[in-house]
């Protein structure tokens, strides 16, 4: 079961984030998703290499991991206690991991992206204090 909710969990997370990055690049062009994918250098090279099997297999792997830790960190407590902090640590694992590769992989290089919607190539809703690549 656990295998089984780790490979749906992974697929979730990782349409999620490609439809999420096209969004963003989407917006902060003001293009359609074609148009953009095709003009933004970043965003093509993304697609062209096809890093969704990369990305589904980290997904995939996160809340195991996070599991195991927590499950770990908790040895010897009650079994409860153990799955619900290994349950929290995967989902913190999950989030840690999907909120990097949207900073990596989201951030507009100059000229593609129209600086009144999304200044120096961040989306305006993208947390300040969260670093992100551009350029």
């Amino acid at each position: 079961m656990g295998v089984f909710l780790a490979v749906v969990l992974g697929f979730m997370l990782m349409a999620w984030q490609e439809r999420t990055i096209v969004d963003a690049w989407t917006y902060c062009s003001d293009q359609a998703a074609q148009v953009a994918i095709d003009t933004s250098p970043r965003l093509a090279a993304e697609v062209a290499f096809d890093r969704s099997t990369v990305r589904l297999l980290v997904y995939i792997m996160c809340f195991p991991v996070g599991f195991g830790l927590g499950r770990l960190f908790m040895w010897g407590r009650s079994r409860r206690a153990a799955i619900a902090v290994g349950c929290l640590l995967g989902v913190a694992v999950c989030a840690a991991v999907f909120v990097g590769d949207f900073a990596l992989n989201n951030g507009e290089v100059a000229g593609a992206y129209l600086p009144g919607r999304c200044p120096g190539g961040r989306p305006p809703w993208w947390f300040s204090w969260l670093p992100m690549r551009v350029g």
